[in-house]
């Protein structure tokens, strides 16, 4: 049998991870049907300046120019990939924090066929 039998996906929630989730700037969006609670997509972790925010709440210091205006300017393309890959994977993090009620760094794997049945694996 293989690791994965019984479920369709693996994610290692860090403790990265844990503090965009934490940072996150929820809101509710009523701007359609009945409306939602969710993310502000404009400010996700409270100014504009997303990649800066993201940089921020890792503690992340710019490897390039820290008075550059963009971020181009202030951070490595190497940089700028993790810090927006880790943005995009908050998404799956929030997922796995809502559905176990656990903000633990580790790896936690989702039961086929089960969008929300995250559960914490044996490490």
């Amino acid at each position: 049998m293989g690791v994965l039998d019984g479920y369709d996906r693996e994610f290692r929630l860090t403790d990265e991870h844990v503090r965009l989730v934490r940072a996150l700037r929820v809101r509710f969006d009523d701007s359609a049907y009945d409306g939602a609670p969710g993310a502000d997509v404009k400010r996700p972790y409270g100014n504009s300046d997303v990649l800066g925010d993201i940089a921020s709440v890792l503690g992340v210091e710019p490897d390039l120019d820290p008075d550059g205006d963009g971020a181009e300017d202030r951070y490595s393309e190497g940089l700028v990939e993790r810090l927006w890959r880790l943005h995009r994977e908050t998404g799956v993090a929030l997922q796995v924090v809502l559905a176990t009620a656990d903000f633990r760094p580790g790896l936690y794997r989702r039961r086929k066929y089960d969008s929300l049945g995250w559960e914490r694996s044996g490490d």
